[in-house]
């Protein structure tokens, strides 16, 4: 079993190889916590695309919570 500090470790070694693949000129692989960098409709939060009805915008809880009659 290994330790949680070997495991932190190797997943940001992980996440910063995979940064670099997207983002070959950034050599320090800052994006590599959070690979969206920016909030274009591609990368941003599927919620706030202003294409989709408000319905579709919902979580599942909001749905429920307006759905019940009580």
């Amino acid at each position: 079993m290994e330790a949680k500090r070997d495991r932190r470790r190797r997943d940001k070694w992980r996440m910063k190889q995979k940064a670099l693949r997207f983002y070959p000129h950034d050599q320090r692989a800052i994006t590599a916590d959070y690979l969206a960098v920016c909030s274009c409709f591609t990368c941003g939060n599927p919620r706030r695309n202003l294409w989709e009805s408000k319905e579709n915008r919902l979580t599942m809880q909001e749905r429920r919570f307006l759905a019940d009659p009580s």
